[in-house]
């Protein structure tokens, strides 16, 4: 394109022209940007035909494998059942199966074993554990609130067992979406005083989404203070739900999406009418905050039960105090050793009459026995707070204040310009908008995000970006086709799951076909078009719960915070330095404590993600520090050496039976007859230990446990 200028002496017109042209120019590329898939609205492909039918088992196989047919590659063939249990139960509960579970699906030779193993997997509590840890990390979710000063959020942990409870409850996602973002706002239906409590409770733990993330509590300008508390909820909002960088915007026009600084504050000021701290600026107008948390009933029932004796309680002693003088009332109310001469006097003449003294017994009994109420906690939580639009930041900065900027949604997807009601701050209207059918991007996001989280790649690989820097679809079509069945079948993340991991694609064993006509990673070395299911590392939750859980000392109690800390306690002693957080037990690894500037080093070794963001795609290390830590790690030794001992107090079995408990225990599978001599051959040749009889077993069980098939899901 060539632009003309017209011709002139003066040269202060250069400027304007410019201004003009770089004006003109953004217009196009907006336009452009537009275009970008993600913006379009979702289509619903139909399921391509493909030849290769007999491979099919769900509707996903078919876009599968249309695409391999295009390249002239095939599917890989059916896992073995025990590769495939393993892969499963690993997958769906973060826990291998046990070598019961194993014996009984291998000798199924039912047609429905596989999905009645599904099914029975999906009802597990283990599943909601696994599932929501996923979430977890897209919520950025710590037990500290990190950067300048750590203190401990004992409460968060509300917030993290209430996403496991959705998970277990198969909640649909648009509600789960509504619920972190404007619980506290939602209508509640149930007429029943308790489960009308629950609801109401779950609701506000759930907003708990925007309190949790990373704060400078120290920040000498409260101002700025407050902004990036916004900052951080613009950030995660549009990321976990749009997988949009809308922080990019703080400052400036998004470099590369259509997102103006207008859309950024535009949202900032829904959060800004949001009341997530109890307290920003101290009476010296510095930054000093306490994040809001707010009382919660433990159990719904009980307090409920609590209200109503309390509403009977007041009602007899209101009738008790009817029967004595005002003026008594106000005497025996007041700590005796406060009375005045005066009133003591007046309190024996009205003992005096034996009338009188029965009554104010009564009433004293009686006021004392006060019900007492349950058990009861506080949850971190965001409320409404002073309604109010937010001015363009100039560069960021709250000393350069441009135009005021209406509260509502991103311009660019909706080309409206609808504001929330004026009382209101639009967190609520910011949901129903985010799970509106006609929205591009939320279901498109989220069924993204469950199928990487089954087969380690997005169908998108960059799963927080869907933005112009992202990556587009291997499968668009698949992808639009999920996103449309998944908001028509009620958003189910579980329904979703079956879908998946009931399709042929899922079942694949990680070694290539050879039925394709070419070779497969001269076509597709990244495995993009998955014509093998991928072999993928356990990650670090994966790693300790299994390990403990193969020693059988894996506690699977659930819920509840493990932090000993009292609220805003620092998370490291200010005079040794020592961290005060332990992780010296046998609980899941999703009820351990995540410290931000200071993650369990187990975690942080087998690639934990940084808390303090949004990442929905964790990396995948192969390092020489995690076969170290495997190595040496008390855990692994300590788990070792149980199960070692337990197999040896079985007098009912012999050398071969306790190699292949350990294989079956360990790795998912029966050990081959060389496998076998190797193990026997290694323990028997193991220095004998007289303090120690089971050193050699458990050396044995300790090779495998930092054994790469151990560590590896095929």
């Amino acid at each position: 394109m060539v632009v003309m200028f017209p011709q002139t002496r003066s040269h202060c017109l250069l400027p304007v022209l410019l201004l003009t042209y770089i004006s003109y120019c953004d217009v196009v590329r907006g336009q452009e940007d537009s275009a970008h898939w993600s913006f379009q609205p979702i289509q619903n492909p139909p399921v391509p035909v493909v030849i290769n039918s007999e491979r099919v088992t769900a509707p996903i196989d078919r876009f599968i494998i249309a695409r391999l047919e295009a390249e002239g590659l095939a599917p890989a063939d059916r896992a073995r059942p025990t590769k495939l249990i393993r892969r499963l139960y690993l997958d769906l509960t973060g826990l291998p199966p046990r070598p019961a579970d194993i014996d009984e699906f291998v000798t199924d030779e039912s047609p429905d074993a596989y999905s009645r193993l599904v099914d029975r997997i999906l009802t597990s509590p283990s599943y909601g554990e696994r599932w929501a840890r996923h979430w977890l990390d897209v919520a950025r979710y710590a037990d500290s609130n990190g950067m300048d000063e750590n203190r401990a959020y004992v409460n968060a942990f509300n917030y993290r067992d209430y996403v496991i409870r959705s998970f277990n409850r198969n909640n649909a996602f648009d509600q789960f979406l509504r619920e972190q973002l404007a619980g506290d706002l939602l209508p509640v239906d149930a007429t029943d005083p308790v489960e009308r409590l629950a609801i109401m409770t779950d609701r506000m733990v759930a907003t708990g989404f925007l309190a949790i993330g990373p704060k400078g509590l120290r920040e000498v300008d409260g101002t700025k203070m407050e902004m990036d508390i916004i900052d951080d909820q613009v950030a995660t909002v549009s990321k976990a739900f749009m997988s949009l960088t809308f922080e990019c915007a703080r400052c400036h026009d998004h470099k590369f999406d259509p997102i103006s600084t207008r859309d950024y504050y535009a949202l900032a000021g829904i959060f800004k009418s949001t009341r997530t701290m109890t307290q920003i600026i101290d009476s010296r107008g510095k930054g000093n905050g306490f994040w809001m948390e707010q009382p919660i009933p433990r159990d719904p029932a009980a307090q409920i039960q609590f209200d109503k004796e309390v509403t009977v309680h007041e009602k007899s002693l209101e009738a008790a105090r009817s029967e004595l003088p005002s003026g008594i009332v106000k005497i025996v109310d007041i700590d005796e050793t406060k009375l005045s001469p005066d009133q003591k006097s007046e309190l024996v003449i009205y003992k005096a009459t034996r009338e009188n003294a029965v009554r104010l017994v009564a009433y004293l009994k009686l006021r004392d026995e006060r019900p007492r109420p349950p058990p009861s906690g506080m949850a971190m939580s965001v409320a409404e707070g002073t309604i109010q639009n937010v001015p363009v930041h100039v560069r960021g900065s709250h000393l350069n204040l441009g135009d005021q900027v209406a509260r509502g949604v991103p311009w660019f997807l909706t080309r409206e310009s609808e504001t929330p009601e004026e009382k209101s701050s639009g967190r609520l209207e910011l949901a129903e908008w985010l799970v509106s059918p006609e929205h591009p991007l939320t279901s498109r996001v989220i069924v993204n995000r469950i199928w990487q989280w089954h087969f380690g790649d997005g169908l998108v690989r960059t799963p927080d970006n869907f933005g112009i820097n992202g990556e587009t679809p291997s499968h668009p079509q698949l992808l639009d086709w999920l996103a449309v069945d998944f908001m028509q079948s009620g958003w189910s993340i579980k329904r979703l799951h079956r879908m998946i991991v009931l399709s042929g694609t899922y079942q694949q064993a990680c070694r290539a076909s050879t039925e394709s006509r070419v070779n497969p990673t001269d076509v597709d070395p990244e495995n993009r078009l998955l014509w093998h299911f991928p072999r993928l590392r356990m990650d670090a939750e994966q790693v300790r719960d299994s390990i403990l859980f193969a020693g059988g000392r894996l506690d699977q109690s659930m819920g509840g915070s493990l932090l000993t800390l009292k609220p805003r306690d620092y998370v490291t002693d200010a005079k040794s330095f020592q961290h005060l957080v332990k992780y010296h037990n046998r609980r899941r690894a999703v009820y351990q404590p995540v410290i931000r500037n200071k993650v369990y080093s187990l975690f942080r070794i087998f690639d934990f993600p940084t808390p303090s963001l949004v990442n929905g795609d964790r990396s995948s290390t192969n390092i020489p520090a995690q076969a170290l830590l495997l190595m040496n790690s008390p855990l692994v030794i300590r788990s070792a050496a149980v199960l070692a001992e337990s197999s040896l107090s079985d007098s009912q079995l012999n050398d071969e039976q306790r190699v292949a408990d350990g294989y079956l225990t360990i790795l998912g599978r029966r050990p081959n007859d060389n496998e076998v001599r190797a193990a026997l051959s290694y323990v028997r040749s193991y220095a004998e230990d007289a303090e120690r009889p089971a050193s050699g077993w458990q050396s044995f069980l300790h090779a495998l446990m930092v054994s790469n098939e151990f560590l590896y899901i095929e």
